[in-house]
C-alpha cells in the first residue's frame, strides 16, 4: 500500500471521530468513568473546564487524531507489501498500550491532575465534575483507577480506530 497524504489525513480524523465516540458511549453505558481524551488533554495547557476542552480537542483531533496517527498509521502499511484490516486493528493495540502506559505517566507528571482517591474509596471511581476547574482521579496504568472495565475500554476503542483508519483510508487510496 502506497503512503498518501490526503486520504491519511482524512482516514486519521474519522478513525479519531469514531474512536472518541465509542469512548464516550462506554462512558456513558457506565463501562469507565474516564474523562474525555480530549479533557485529559487540555488539561495539560488549563485548568478550566471549558478552556481545557477547547484546546483539547483541537490537539486531540486535528495534531493527534487527523495528522501524527493519521500519517503514522499510513506510513506504518505503506512498509507492509499487502495490508489487511488486522494490520489496522494491530496499529490500534500499539497506539492504546502507548496511551495505557501515558495514563500511568500522569500520576506523576500531570500536575493539574489530582488524586482524590480515598483510603476506603469503592472500587469504581468517578473523576470530579467541578464546573471551573479540571480535576480527576488520579488514572494508573491503562486507566485502572477509572473503573475495572477502562483498560478494556481503552483498548477496544483504540483496536476500533486501527479498524476504521484501515477501511477508510484503503477506500480512499483504492487499497494500492
Amino acid at each position: 500500500m502506497d503512503f498518501s497524504l490526503i486520504p491519511a489525513l482524512l482516514a486519521g480524523l474519522l478513525a479519531t471521530v469514531v474512536m472518541s465516540l465509542l469512548m464516550e458511549a462506554l462512558v456513558f453505558k457506565g463501562a469507565s468513568s474516564m474523562p474525555s481524551m480530549s479533557l485529559i488533554i487540555g488539561s495539560l495547557f488549563s485548568e478550566d473546564r471549558d478552556t481545557a476542552m477547547t484546546i483539547g480537542n483541537g490537539v486531540h483531533f486535528l495534531i493527534l487524531g487527523t495528522m501524527l496517527s493519521g500519517i503514522g498509521y499510513a506510513a506504518a502499511l505503506s512498509v507492509l507489501e499487502d495490508p489487511r484490516w488486522y494490520a489496522g486493528v494491530a496499529l490500534g493495540l500499539i497506539h492504546g498500550t502507548a496511551v495505557g502506559v501515558g495514563l500511568g505517566l500522569l500520576d506523576e507528571h500531570h500536575v493539574k491532575v489530582r488524586s482524590v482517591i480515598e483510603r476506603r474509596a469503592p472500587r469504581r471511581r468517578r473523576p470530579l465534575r467541578d464546573e471551573k476547574r479540571v480535576g480527576s482521579i488520579r488514572p494508573g496504568m491503562f486507566g485502572v483507577n477509572w473503573g475495572d472495565l477502562t483498560p478494556l475500554v481503552l483498548m477496544s476503542a483504540h483496536a476500533a480506530n486501527g479498524y476504521v483508519f484501515f477501511l477508510v483510508y484503503d477506500l480512499v487510496t483504492g487499497g494500492g
